[in-house]
């Protein structure tokens, strides 16, 4: 009993369907990276009742990723950027400007420690804001630690999700050859 596998691409995602005899009545589907979705059924499954189900799963997927996504204007920024500055430095970090910008294509940020400004890449507009808070916390570190030494560490690890939102932003890197590196 081997399984069929089908690609197609919907609402910007790779959609890819696996039918298995082994599976009797679900449905299941997961969200392998940002853009490619896997479903799960059972080979049995009438297709015109599987592309009802597929559509409705790409959808709830699709709005699931754009309620998640960070989408902060700049004075949204700023106000994130404050709060975790206030819950993981006890408010003493100061700055100038913080701002996204369009010429960051190596990097989701920069952070010029003498003259106090932080700069995101435009691109972190899509990430989940979880992943923008420690993109955030990394910039804000610098204004402490310019360099990345193990104190400069110790301050960013001080963001409870510090370790998996590297590991989303390496796996964005993998999946966009455009990506930026981590070079946060």
């Amino acid at each position: 009993m081997s399984a069929q596998t089908s690609e197609f691409t919907a609402e910007g995602f790779t959609v890819r369907v696996i039918r298995s005899a082994r599976r009797k009545r679900t449905v299941s589907a997961r969200l392998i990276n940002w853009r490619t979705i896997e479903v799960r059924a059972p080979s049995d499954l009438p297709a015109d009742e599987l592309e009802r189900v597929v559509t409705r799963l790409v959808s709830q997927v699709r709005a699931k990723q754009a309620h998640q996504r960070a989408r902060l204007d700049e004075p949204a920024l700023l106000e994130r950027a404050r709060e975790l500055n206030r819950r993981y430095f006890g408010g003493k970090l100061q700055w100038r400007s913080i701002s996204y910008v369009a010429n960051q294509h190596k990097r989701w940020g920069s952070c010029s420690p003498q003259q106090g400004t932080l700069r995101l890449s435009e691109r972190l507009r899509e990430v989940p804001l979880w992943v923008l808070d420690y993109v955030l916390m990394h910039e804000l570190a610098h204004l402490l630690e310019p360099r990345h030494n193990a104190a400069f560490w110790v301050l960013v690890n001080r963001y409870p999700k510090s370790e998996r939102a590297r590991g989303y932003l390496m796996a964005l890197q993998l999946d966009d050859s455009e990506a930026p590196e981590d070079n946060a």
